[in-house]
Order: structure tokens, then C-alpha cells, then sequence
């Protein structure tokens, strides 16, 4: 576009006009990381591994002169990301990465690396390239040249592939929802809802699905999620169905094949297919209602008063307390409970409001924020605190310190 002011010509783009967004530096959490997107502007990693882009911009990651890598901007980007088109996360060139990132933290007390200022200003003297295809202990001695020998020990290829694991199914985990459908065919559609948890187990709820005999069912898959792959399989002996007019929710024992996988996952988006019969579709969906700001992700189940699972429930909680999240309710997938409450961090006590279509419930109890991988049972009653509608069973991890 030309505008024309005052005896000249400035031209303008799109590209000036683009808000900025923030994505997030994963390996835990990276703070005091340096960065430069395309346009020249520079910039460092705040809390919770937060840096500034704009759509289709190109980013570089560096700490003083010694570069890290570049890629195209995304909403988060992690040494696997930077090694550019390898998936494996124990190949070398994404192990050497989360390696160094380790060994750059300034604070290993605290959750999340921290690379400090004195970091960064020794940092300017370094060498500006380096070979991540080392062998494991070949890079030692290539970290200890290019750092002037600041930097002379490393954890264990072994400790840092641990480290590494862990830190990307937190950051896939959470809930995911779309929709499915079946090509030319009109008719064939409905709702999809996926959990990935931070153990790798995997849900995914369909709904409109007819199995086996029941013509008003909602399917119920379980699968594991491939983080090398990035994708999951449905498991062979994990179909479930709840059907709605005895409201009961069954194994599938009748016969009936359902494969499926998810092809591709990406931070945000999930990317899959099924075979349910004749019916061969696919399924698009977006993460749900999570927050930017996430210190804590916690996903889990809803049980009634008999037991029987009734939803998935998706939840995060920022560093200041603030929950928020919602239930993907498979009695009724057109009802999607929206969760708002409060943590107390050091208590472990929280406090959570369910807005459902017709009344208010409140789920409440306490977590163990210690360790989050050790599963959390609260008990779920309408706001007057006299009847029990079931309990929610909880577990997580934490995405970034709160302090």
C-alpha cells in the first residue's frame, strides 16, 4: 500500500501492521535466552521461556555470540525444533542442544532454566558456532573450546534425554477438540475431544459414532502417545462406549475394529484418522482453553457416585493461583463445563467452580504440587456443599516456576 504525506512516498506492509504474539522456549521453561526475529529486533526469554514474534517471521536463539539455532516462528520451540527436521530426541543434534541448555543454568534450584545476566556477558567472548553432532563425550570437549573453557562439564546424554522427555510431554499434554468427519459423505460428522496426558496416556472421544449396535453412542478410545513420532495408536483393547439411553458407559466386546492415530501433534493442533467399519475418516482439532501463562497442567477424569467415568477434565493454573479450564462431558459433548477457581500453592488446597448448564457445582480438595505425577482425588458437590455428585481424579506436571 502507497500513502502519499507532505512531499514524499512511505511504504507500508502487512508485516508492520501484525500484532505481536508470545510464544514460548521449551527445555523447561528457558528464561534470560537470547533471541533476534528476522527484522532485526533482539530480544531475551522472560519468565516462563516467553519471547515475541510475529506471523511468518524467521527467529535465531543464541546466548552472547554462540548461536543455537534458527527456525520459522510458532507458538513454542524446543531443541528439537532447532535441530531442524530430526525427530529422534536422543540423536545427537537434539541431545547435545537440551545438554548445553542444562549446563547453562544459573539456578538449579528452581524449576525452569535460567541463563543470568553474567552468563550472557561471558557469553559474548564465545566462539559463534558449534558441532552438536558430537559424540557424547567428544561434545564435552567441543563445549569446553567454544566457551574458552567456562563450561567443562555437561549431565549425561542419558540425564538429559530423561530431562528432555519429560519437559515435552508437559508441554503436549491437555485437551484437544474438533471435529471428525467421513469423505463424501453428508452425514457423517460430529464432535471430537482428546486428552494427552503427561504420562503419555492418550483419550480421544468421539461422538456420533456408531458402535457395533448402539446407534446413539459416543466412543471412548484409549492410546499412547509416541513423543519421537509425535503422533499416537489407538490401543487394541481400549474402546469404550457410552450410550445414552441406559447411560451407561461399556467395553467394546462385540468385535467391532476401530484403529486409529493421531499423525501428527503439534504443540496446539492434533491431526488424525480412524477406521470404525466401512467408515474411514479423519479428525482435525486445537487445544482447548488453555492458559498462555500456564505454571501447572493438570488433566484427569470424572467419576460419578457409582464410579463410572463420565469426562475428561483439562485445567491449568497460573503462578498466581488463577484456575481455569473445562470438562469434556461425554454424557452431552453440546455441554463443555467451563472450571474457574483458585489454588493455594503451599497448602495444596483448591477450590473450583463448574459452570453447568443449570446449576453450579464446586470441586474441591487438595494436590500434591510437590509432585504432580502423583494422582489427586477431589470431591465434586453442588455449591451448597450437601450433595455428592462424584469425585475428579487429577495428576500434571508443572510448566514453570510460580515464584
Amino acid at each position: 500500500m502507497m500513502i502519499s504525506a507532505c512531499g514524499g512516498e512511505a511504504n507500508y506492509s502487512f508485516a508492520d501492521v501484525q500484532p505481536l504474539h508470545n510464544g514460548i522456549f521449551i527445555d523447561d521453561a528457558v528464561e534470560g535466552l537470547e533471541y533476534q526475529r528476522s527484522n532485526g529486533e533482539k530480544g531475551v526469554t522472560l519468565k516462563g521461556g516467553r519471547y515475541s514474534y510475529k506471523s511468518g517471521e524467521f527467529i535465531t536463539f543464541h546466548v552472547g555470540a554462540l548461536e543455537l539455532g534458527s527456525r520459522d516462528v510458532s507458538s513454542v520451540i524446543t531443541p528439537r525444533e532447532l535441530a531442524q527436521g530430526v525427530t529422534q530426541i536422543e540423536d545427537p543434534l537434539i541431545n547435545n542442544r537440551v545438554r548445553l541448555m542444562l549446563a547453562l543454568d544459573t539456578n538449579s534450584e528452581r524449576i525452569g532454566i535460567q541463563i543470568d545476566e553474567a552468563m550472557r556477558q561471558n557469553a559474548v567472548s564465545w566462539k559463534n558456532s558449534i558441532d552438536f553432532s558430537k559424540s557424547e563425550a567428544a561434545f564435552v570437549d567441543e563445549v569446553n573450546s567454544v566457551t574458552n573453557g567456562m563450561i567443562t562439564q555437561l549431565p549425561t546424554a542419558a540425564e538429559a534425554n530423561a530431562h528432555f522427555s519429560k519437559s515435552l510431554r508437559c508441554a503436549y499434554s491437555g485437551g484437544y477438540q474438533g471435529g471428525w468427519s467421513v469423505p463424501d459423505s453428508n452425514e457423517s460428522s460430529g464432535y471430537v475431544g482428546a486428552m494427552i496426558q503427561a504420562n503419555g496416556f492418550v483419550v480421544v472421544m468421539g461422538d456420533g459414532q456408531t458402535v457395533g449396535s448402539q446407534e446413539d453412542s459416543v466412543l471412548y478410545v484409549l492410546g499412547d502417545h509416541d513423543i519421537n513420532t509425535k503422533s499416537y495408536l489407538f490401543r487394541n483393547d481400549g474402546f469404550y462406549y457410552y450410550d445414552r439411553a441406559t447411560a451407561a458407559l461399556t467395553l467394546v466386546t462385540d468385535g467391532v475394529s476401530i484403529s486409529g492415530t493421531g499423525t501428527s501433534i503439534a504443540y496446539d493442533k492434533i491431526v488424525g484418522s480412524f477406521v470404525n467399519g466401512t467408515q474411514v475418516g479423519s479428525y482435525t482439532l486445537s487445544r482447548a482453553d488453555a492458559s498462555n501463562n500456564a505454571a501447572y497442567r493438570f488433566t484427569g477424569f470424572g467419576d460419578d457416585t457409582t464410579g463410572m467415568t463420565i469426562g475428561m477434565i483439562i485445567m491449568d493454573i497460573d503462578p498466581d493461583g488463577k484456575i481455569s479450564g473445562l470438562i469434556h462431558d461425554i454424557r452431552d459433548t453440546t455441554v463443555q463445563p467451563r472450571l474457574e477457581g483458585s489454588a493455594d500453592f503451599v497448602s495444596g488446597e483448591v477450590s473450583i467452580r463448574v459452570e453447568m448448564p443449570d446449576e453450579v457445582s464446586i470441586v474441591s480438595g487438595n494436590i500434591n504440587f510437590n509432585d504432580t505425577s502423583v494422582p489427586s482425588q477431589l470431591t465434586w458437590e453442588n455449591e451448597a456443599g450437601d450433595v455428592t455428585y462424584g469425585q475428579v481424579r487429577l495428576d500434571g506436571c508443572q510448566l514453570q516456576a510460580i515464584d
